[in-house]
């Protein structure tokens, strides 16, 4: 098995990690190779133990099926020391094989608040234990830290496609994030307006919604299909083969293929609904980020504008094992050097029409300054330092601000008047100036 560099240095940093832990989690994004790289710790340490058994967990079917499948293949003659089960199945049958090592796949449902998971955990204590996830983030904000130890991140989206691994993310978004269940456009015209012959999955806020999309899509000449919780197993399966397939264009649900559905060639994900947490929202767009022959991108058409509160699709995170939310590097820079939270305001919503993220120095001069305005707008609101706000500018255009004189010096009123306040020392708001500008003001 050739293992990718970000793979090998993760094997080597989670062996690293257990001399410290007997639990440790796996972060992979989304098409890094959570799968691989879990059955290669296990490939490693059933070959250095001849007597060590390993048990494989997770919460689906599927993704039980995929292990098992993968585990044919790359365990070399250990495979029949690996077992693979339900985490259902274990705590309602209560018979516990015994296991060494315990692999637990999509290990964010594993916490104290989850009674099944926390029950196989309490099962196999002695165990070494291994978690893999995308997203180690639960819902209800329990922290993973009551399962797991220690945290090894496999790899950045910036490394994952420099090295060809992702796929850039294109993503239109109304100009603002919407409240409640407002969405920008009707999700039917904007599929056909936007991705009329490009396959994907188009993720509702409700089953029946799903339901009603699936029929306007197929009355509108685009195959398309429900998968619901209440799917029966075998239209599960032929609507997923007919898919991967490419006889279905557009999937359509609410939170069944968040995770371990996999299928490289589709390219445009939809969100028709809100989504509170960045873990689900990372689950959902990872569906389209993983490469495919003749693919360039994927396209996350962002109904709702989630995307303003959780970062692109590509951002690179910031994690935690404590319960902290997934947050952007930029995100949890700032909230570092907050002192103020930011209390409720109105958002208004000027135009409800889709509007791409620019990325790049060629963007138009116009678009760059009102960006800029925006960002700086945003900082205020929540108090934090305009180093933040260079920060997401320079992602996205490769440079520092397009900032008239009249509105640097603006800018460097305003962090005079703060630093004052807040009694910060003598060059604190320079340095902040330079941080946002790339230059120092004048006369410093």
């Amino acid at each position: 098995m050739i293992l990718r560099p970000y793979q090998t240095r993760c094997i080597e940093q989670t062996r690293e990690a257990f001399g410290r832990s007997r639990s440790v989690c796996i972060v992979a994004p989304t098409g890094a190779g959570k799968t691989l790289l879990g059955l290669e710790v296990v490939r490693r340490t059933l070959e250095r133990r001849p007597h060590a058994r390993a048990l494989w967990i997770a919460h689906r079917t599927e993704l039980i099926d995929q292990a098992r499948d993968r585990a044919d293949m790359q365990l070399n003659g250990t495979a029949d020391r690996l077992m693979v089960a339900t985490v259902q199945g274990l705590a309602v049958g209560k018979e516990y094989p015994a296991a060494d090592l315990v692999v637990w796949d999509e290990s964010h449902h594993a916490s104290a608040s989850a009674p099944h998971w926390y029950q196989v955990a309490e099962h196999y204590a002695d165990s070494w234990r291994l978690g893999l996830t995308a997203t180690p983030q639960r819902g209800d904000g329990s922290p993973l830290g009551d399962v797991f130890g220690e945290m090894v991140v496999a790899a950045e989206y910036s490394e994952l496609i420099e090295g060809g691994w992702l796929v850039p993310c294109k993503v239109l978004r109304p100009e603002r994030q919407l409240k409640g269940t407002e969405l920008a456009q009707d999700p039917v015209d904007a599929w056909m307006a936007m991705a009329p012959d490009r396959q994907g999955f188009l993720f509702g806020g409700r089953v029946a919604e799903c339901h009603e999309y699936a029929s306007r899509l197929r009355e509108a000449g685009i195959t398309a299909e429900v998968i619901a919780g209440d799917t029966p197993s075998q239209d599960r399966d032929r609507h997923l083969r007919d898919f991967r397939a490419g006889k279905v264009q557009v999937l359509c649900s609410v939170y069944v293929l968040t995770e371990g559905v996999d299928v490289p060639a589709a390219e445009v994900c939809m969100l028709a609904r809100g989504c509170q947490h960045a873990g689900t929202y990372l689950q959902m767009a990872g569906r389209v980020l993983r490469p495919s022959p003749g693919k360039t991108e994927a396209l996350l058409l962002d109904l709702t504008g989630v995307s303003w509160v959780h970062g692109l699709p590509t951002d690179d995170r910031e994690y935690a094992l404590d319960g902290r939310a997934i947050k952007t590097k930029g995100q949890a820079e700032a909230e570092a050097e907050a002192e103020e939270a930011l209390g409720d305001r109105e958002i208004t919503i000027y135009s409800m029409e889709l509007l791409e993220v620019y990325a790049g120095s060629q963007t138009p001069k116009a678009a760059k300054v009102a960006e800029w305005s925006r960002l700086v707008g945003v900082a205020r609101d929540r108090r934090w330092s305009l180093d933040w706000a260079g920060r997401e500018y320079a992602k996205l255009f490769d440079g520092p601000p397009p900032a008239s004189m009249d509105e640097k010096a603006e800018t460097m009123r305003s962090l005079r008047i703060r630093a004052s306040e807040k009694g910060y020392k003598k060059g604190w708001a320079s340095h902040r100036y330079r941080a946002a500008f790339g230059v120092w003001p004048k006369g410093v």
